[in-house]
């Protein structure tokens, strides 16, 4: 009956389970993060790591079906191994695990297959596993290289002479690469140039966001730069604020303070995003500010006693320390409304509001006022008359301008282009044919 040692592979001799077991208890208590990443093709082992590290590592490579990972894990921890028994143990699984490792996998042919005509985005993905596939194969027989020469085993050097050196493949890969990249970028453009304009905002924008996403795989095409050039101002939208309507009794006065708000707030925002832009007339896309109401209340806080005492002569002089505060806090309240203003279609509406608050502070002492200290009397003060309230619904009404801008902001970040992100990769295989 065949043995199996920790790799899944035959081995001979005695103890069938031995490292088997101890894999299944070493792969129990170690933290995900630090075991074999079975879904990660380009996963690199690391260098710099113990022997435990490349045992637990190599045998879930290889119960994953990754025999090239496996058999470098395998080199790396026969190299770092110190002891003579543990270095035959690693030599005989390592002797097992290699006619495995050195075959190409039937994952590789089949990214070859699949890799071979460009039909979309996919392609990529193909082409870059096929690279990391490569990469293995050539992490073995550098592995090998570094391996100490007292480590080597008849069985091991006759496995790594049929190895070849991978570098071409891995550079014709990624030239294939290179090559996908620019191909998907040509179908890009072809998808955008067949898309119907009819001198709406919204199917201009399709045309650019068709060129970005090409831009995005190969960013010296001309003709998908041209494109998206001509196509961007009939495709951005253009912002501006249609008006400010207020109901609470402040007349133009709000509205100014509104607007110096606003555009406090929209131009800095709006630069953050690729698809609009602030304008003073003629926008595609009009905002209209609502104030409501704006309204404001007076609060006298709770005083804050702090006890103080001092000797003087033997006598003990107390006093208290009192702090006052009083506040006028101001409110308004509104809405915020953005229209497309090629179609007149509402596309948001909430409500706004943004508040102020003004705060007094005055100081006093009750008891003997040589037991205050001396900070304690340069602050010592009288209460001062309330401060006119229209100061803080000013800013009030300011701080409403500032969050209807941000709203604004925040909705063109969030619905982007206010079109849905759409995978091109069907239209761009029925644009090839």
């Amino acid at each position: 009956m065949k043995r199996i040692n920790c790799y899944g592979t035959a081995m001979r001799g005695p103890h069938l389970f031995r490292h088997f077991f101890l894999l299944l208890i070493i792969a129990a208590v170690v933290p995900l993060s630090a075991q074999y990443d079975a879904g990660n093709p380009c996963q690199r082992p690391d260098t710099d790591k113990k022997n435990g590290y490349y045992q637990r590592n190599a045998g879930r490579a290889a119960k994953a079906g990754d025999y090239q990972d496996a058999a470098v894990y395998a080199l790396y921890r026969l190299a770092t191994e110190k002891r003579k028994k543990q270095i035959n143990k690693a030599t005989e699984e390592l002797e097992a695990l290699f006619p495995y490792a050195i075959q190409e996998s039937d994952r590789l042919q089949r990214l070859l297959d699949m890799g071979r005509v460009v039909v979309g985005e996919s392609t990529l993905v193909h082409r870059a596993h096929l690279g990391c596939e490569y990469r293995k194969f050539e992490d073995i027989r550098l592995a090998f290289e570094n391996l100490p020469a007292d480590r080597h085993s008849p069985v091991v050097d006759r496995h790594l002479a049929e190895l070849i050196d991978y570098s071409p493949r891995i550079a014709e890969a990624a030239d294939s690469l290179q090559a996908a990249h620019r191909q998907v970028a040509e179908l890009y453009y072809r998808y955008a140039r067949s898309l119907p304009v009819d001198g709406s905002r919204r199917s201009h924008l399709q045309v650019v966001l068709a060129c970005d996403r090409g831009l995005f795989f190969d960013r010296s095409h001309p003709g998908l730069a041209e494109l998206r050039t001509a196509s961007l101002p009939s495709a951005s939208g253009r912002v501006y604020l249609k008006g400010v309507t207020s109901t609470s009794g402040g007349g133009k006065g709000v509205a100014s303070l509104v607007r110096s708000g606003y555009d406090a707030t929209i131009g800095p925002g709006l630069a953050e995003t690729p698809y609009f832009t602030p304008v003073t007339t003629d926008g595609n896309l009009a905002v209209h500010i609502i104030v409501d109401d704006v309204s404001s209340e007076r609060k006298v806080d709770e005083p804050d006693v702090k006890e103080r005492t001092t000797e003087v002569d033997d006598q003990v002089l107390r006093a208290k320390f009192i702090s006052h505060s009083k506040s006028i806090r101001a409110t308004s309240q509104g809405k915020t409304v953005v229209v497309d203003g090629t179609t007149g279609q509402e596309i948001l509406s909430t409500t706004t509001s943004g508040s102020h608050t003004t705060t007094q502070y005055w100081y006093t002492y009750t008891g003997n006022k040589d037991a205050l200290k001396k900070r304690d009397r340069k602050r010592l003060s009288p209460e001062p008359a309330w401060e006119s309230p229209e100061k803080s619904r000013q800013q009030a009404v300011v701080d409403l301008g500032k969050n209807a801008g941000y709203q604004a902001v925040n909705l063109f970040k969030e619905r982007g282009t206010f079109e849905p992100i759409q995978t091109f990769a069907p239209a761009i295989v029925s644009a090839k044919k």
